[in-house]
């Protein structure tokens, strides 16, 4: 009778574990093709494109859709039982995922916000799924055999993962070998097997989409393997922690995440300096094992290892904000002023029958200019003005406006007969306004180089903040709130070809898309946890299992929570980590309870209850929504993407009268190419031409150069071209071009154009 309750226990145990199990082991592996809808065609800032395939990010959205399922199910049954969990740092929890929920029904965005965004997918749903899970979590592991079960899994899954990214590193990715496009693609989607799955040139992005999410994930990782490892008390187990360190070791080198391996040498730093002297002599053949692997991929991979990068880029330092001669552009009515080194330019376009003139004034005295024929373009004859110049804009073989050339930057700004007004038209061919972001600098913003860029991106998402502070754009918003309007900053700063969807700082992502408020709560749930482990592992000796790996986890966690600072929140990464969190604190627990000490890492003055929880969560509400009506009515709301021009893409001057008109098309095509070598076939590039489109197409291939690399055969309605070798062979590297689809009458006469910008890597 005792076995059979036993063993019924057991299953109990098992089926409430799932969940987490569910979570750690198997979301982050969770890849599947699918075809989706972002809709955001519509707006000036995205291209015209209905139909996006993904691998990722969809379907791991998918998984936490289910898993919120079983966490609503699991915490009904620990309710029932009355086991809940009573933590009282869980309030803050609480709070974090009220202000998830508050931030939604006020989102810039509502379909985005629960639907999530293309490449992002946090949606509300999966936000509030990590706070689910860290909660459940709490809850349901209750014994050191539990733990050890999870952290198990948790080992699998991550050899899986590197495993995976390690075939990726050594040029036999399984994800383009037939049976691995067998598991990725549904039948009803096999013909997009031979376009979809692309090689990452060598680097490892594993299952979780962007090498740089693999950078996290072991950054977060390898100090809980370092951990155990240095405390293992048998051989056996040295050598599983020894060769899982190596596993992760490697796919963070192959990720070549320069950011990931900044963020954890310091970490490794305070691990060491933090646990000492519980670590000896046993620090020995674990670095050891280190050092001949970093070395020897350090080999393998040559100038392009992640320590030759690295080096590198902090021989850059400290760069200082970029000044450029073109410091705005004012669209009007009957003219654009453009503002140049202090001086401004009142220009328009005189239209006459075949072109456009070109009058420059400045305080309404005219500036002469000359046509050159080096520049192809009209030259200001004040040799002030030497970086500017005026190349004519055509469509359909009529003038539509100017080229501004700058310092190598350029910038389409046309005239609407229709709307008697001065447009940008950006790389999606669609008509806009220009508008200048506000920024915010910090020196710090502009170390090593700028962080990749990420200098440009603070400084224009920090003022965002302020629109923000008790309740954000919504989950998944923050394309919505940057100013994407910005297109001449955009240009200098090189994202001109760009469309930023995420902040690289998880701070700044939780604080604009659910509010300052939530941040702080966040913050201060990781912090309470961040001190209780300060203060419990100080000099502890590490002689059991859960305070190795509550003191391991400690370090992952701070890990995770370092690399936040140049990384966004995603799905295969942040789900562990929640977990992770989780199982932190009942680490801790575990700890106090064999010696008797108070669960809670703070002293709480009342009684914690629902009453109490419920109380303050609705304080907290109150607060939020009138704070949010304040600043909704007393803030001045920028002017970005949401409200700028919802346009189709393609324009063109009618023949007869010269007014513009739209002609409906939508492109179906990878907008970036990948090639072996120069004169091999594409192994994703293809163009289609959608059944849903009225004509037939061709297009032209041409790089920023002006040089023409391919030009295609007309493609019936429905039609599709794969296989595509270039015309022109070009070496090693990464090229900018620009796609120009023709659209055809009967007669395969052009009657419209559109074009649509890509990027071509050569690999060898």
């Amino acid at each position: 009778m005792f076995s059979k309750l036993r063993n019924s226990k057991t299953v109990e145990d098992g089926i409430m574990m799932f969940p987490v199990l569910f979570a750690i082991a198997v979301i982050p592996l969770f890849v599947r093709f699918a075809i989706f809808n972002p809709t955001l065609s519509e707006y000036s800032w995205f291209s015209t494109s209905t139909q996006e395939g993904d691998i990722f990010m969809n379907s791991k959205q998918g998984a936490m859709f289910f898993l919120d399922a079983l966490l609503i199910l699991g915490i009904l049954q620990l309710a029932l039982k009355k086991e809940l969990p009573k933590l009282k740092v869980f309030l803050l929890l609480a709070v974090y995922a009220l202000m998830i929920l508050l931030s939604t029904f006020v989102s810039v965005s509502s379909y985005h916000s629960w639907n999530g965004f293309d490449g992002m997918m946090e949606s509300t749903a999966v936000l509030l799924g990590y706070c689910g899970i860290c909660y459940y979590t709490y809850g349901v592991i209750k014994s050191e055999k539990h733990l050890k079960i999870v952290m198990f899994a948790l080992f699998i899954s991550v050899s899986i993962l590197c495993i995976l990214g390690l075939t990726q590193m050594f040029g036999c990715d399984i994800f383009v070998s037939d049976i691995g496009k067998f598991f990725l693609f549904p039948a009803e989607y096999e013909s997009y097997k031979d376009s979809m799955v692309q090689k990452m040139a060598g680097l490892v992005s594993s299952t979780l989409f962007n090498p740089n999410y693999v950078g996290i994930y072991t950054c977060m990782i390898i100090p809980i393997f370092l951990t155990l490892g240095f405390t293992a008390k048998k051989k056996i187990h040295l050598l599983l922690y020894t060769i899982l360190l190596a596993l992760t070791t490697c796919a963070l080198i192959g990720s070549g995440s320069k950011t990931a391996i900044l963020t954890l040498a310091p970490c490794l730093v305070f691990l060491i300096f933090y646990f000492g002297r519980q670590i000896g002599k046993k620090i020995i053949p674990v670095f050891a094992a280190i050092i001949i692997f970093v070395l020897a991929l350090t080999l393998y991979q040559g100038d392009n290892s992640l320590i030759a990068t690295v080096i590198s880029r902090i021989s850059m330092g400290y760069t200082p904000d970029k000044t450029f001669a073109l410091e705005d552009i004012t669209l009007n009515d009957e003219n654009y002023i453009l503002k140049y080194k202090d001086k401004e330019l009142t220009i328009s376009y005189e239209i006459n029958v075949d072109d456009y003139a070109l009058i420059i004034k400045e305080n309404n005295t005219t500036i002469p200019v000359s046509y050159n024929e080096e520049a192809q373009g009209y030259l200001l004859e004040d040799s002030f003005y030497k970086e500017l110049s005026f190349q004519a804009l055509t469509a359909n073989n009529k003038q539509i406006g100017y080229v501004v050339h700058c310092e190598g930057d350029k910038f389409n700004i046309c005239y609407s007969n229709t709307d008697k007004t001065y447009y940008y038209l950006n790389n999606y061919g669609k008509y806009t306004k220009l508008y200048k972001a506000e920024i915010f600098d910090f020196p710090l913003f502009h170390l090593m180089g700028g962080f990749s860029g990420r200098d440009y991106i603070w400084q224009r998402s920090v003022p965002i903040l302020k629109q923000t502070i008790f309740l954000g754009s919504g989950p998944d918003t923050y394309a919505f709130m940057f100013p994407q309007y910005d297109y001449i900053a955009a240009a200098q700063n090189g994202f001109d070809r760009t469309l930023v969807t995420k902040p690289h700082n998880t701070y700044l992502q939780i604080g604009i898309q659910t509010g300052v408020i939530s941040l702080v709560a966040y913050l201060a749930f990781y912090i309470l946890y961040f001190v209780d482990c300060v203060k419990l592992y100080l000099n502890r000796k590490l002689n059991t299992f859960p305070e190795r790996c509550g003191a391991g986890i400690f370090i992952g966690s701070f890990c995770y929570m370092f690399a936040g600072l140049l990384h966004d929140s995603t799905i295969g990464v942040s789900i562990v980590f929640w977990v992770l969190i989780a199982l932190g604190y009942v680490c801790n627990r575990m700890v106090k309870e064999a010696e008797h000490l108070p669960e809670d890492s703070i002293v709480w003055k009342k009684k914690f209850s629902t009453g109490y929880v419920l109380i303050s969560l609705l304080v907290v509400c109150t607060v939020s929504v009138a704070g949010y009506c304040i600043t909704d009515a007393f803030i001045e709301k920028p002017v970005d993407g949401r409200t700028i021009f919802k346009t189709d893409a393609i324009h063109y001057n009618g023949i007869s009268d010269n007014s513009e008109q739209t002609i409906p098309f939508q492109a179906s095509m990878t907008t970036e190419w990948n090639f072996a070598n120069g004169t091999s076939a594409s192994e994703n590039a293809f163009v289609a031409n959608k059944e849903e489109n009225a004509r037939p197409i061709s297009f032209d291939v041409v790089l920023d150069s002006g040089e023409t690399i391919y030009t295609s055969s007309v493609i019936p309605i429905g039609g599709r071209i794969d296989n595509i070798v270039l015309e022109k062979e070009l070496s090693a590297g990464t090229y900018h071009a620009t796609v120009t689809y023709h659209l055809l009458d009967k007669n395969n006469s052009e009657v419209a154009t559109a074009q649509i910008t890509i990027v071509i890597n050569i690999l060898n």
